[in-house]
This record gives C-alpha cells, sequence and structure tokens, in this order.
C-alpha cells in the first residue's frame, strides 16, 4: 500500500489508491489514449471488477481494461507497470478465495472478451 514516500491515500469513492491522485490521473490518461471505449472507470464497472463469490467485502479496482486481443493484454501491463499500478486479471469473477479484489487499487485486465484459440 504505496511506499514510505508515497502513502496510499483514499480514492474518492473510499477505495485505496495506491498512487497519489495526480499520477493516477497520468496513467488513466494514458490507459485512455490506448484503449478508448475499452477502459472504463465507472463506479459500477468497477465495483463489479472488485467482487467476487467470497465473503469479502467489495474492493474495486482504480480502472478496467477490457482486453480484446494478447496485444492488448500486453499493451495494458506494459502501461501499468510504467506506472507502478498493481494488475488483477479477470475472468468471470468466480473466485472463492478473494484473488480478484484490487485491495491496493490497480487496473483490473478484464479477460472474458478474449475468445479464440490462436494456433
Amino acid at each position: 500500500m504505496g511506499t514510505p514516500d508515497e502513502p496510499a491515500v483514499e480514492s474518492p469513492d473510499g477505495g485505496i489508491c495506491r498512487l497519489r491522485p495526480a499520477k493516477l490521473a497520468v496513467a488513466v490518461e494514458e490507459f485512455r489514449q490506448r484503449f478508448g471505449n475499452q477502459c472504463s472507470l465507472a463506479p459500477a464497472i468497477r465495483a463489479h471488477h472488485g467482487r467476487d463469490e467470497s465473503p469479502l467485502d467489495v474492493s474495486p479496482p482504480d480502472l478496467v481494461v477490457y482486453a480484446e486481443s494478447g496485444l492488448d493484454v500486453a499493451g495494458a501491463v506494459r502501461i501499468a507497470a510504467r506506472h507502478s499500478l498493481p494488475v488483477i486479471a479477470f475472468g468471470a469473477g468466480s473466485s472463492l478465495e478473494g484473488h480478484v479484489l484490487a485491495v491496493e487499487g490497480g487496473m483490473c485486465l478484464d479477460l472474458s472478451r478474449l475468445n479464440r484459440v490462436m494456433r
């Protein structure tokens, strides 16, 4: 949850942002430029991606990116790494033990649109 010089802060909706708001805004803008409508900050989308089948509280990510190709996956991970943003992979949200919860904020990479087997 942040470092001593960059402590975690509460986001406007009560979640945890690992990055300071200004740094998070820079990362979000880069995601928006690269992914357009495949990138969402909508509270309902984030809440859906911050819950699973576990009894744990909802812990939404800072943003959600819908990958539609392997290039999207690689691009999203590169952007997240460049900004030290945690990445949470999301398939169907069926985890029973909190694996998809963004306890330190981050980018949720929704893989549900990857629906082809490549050879």
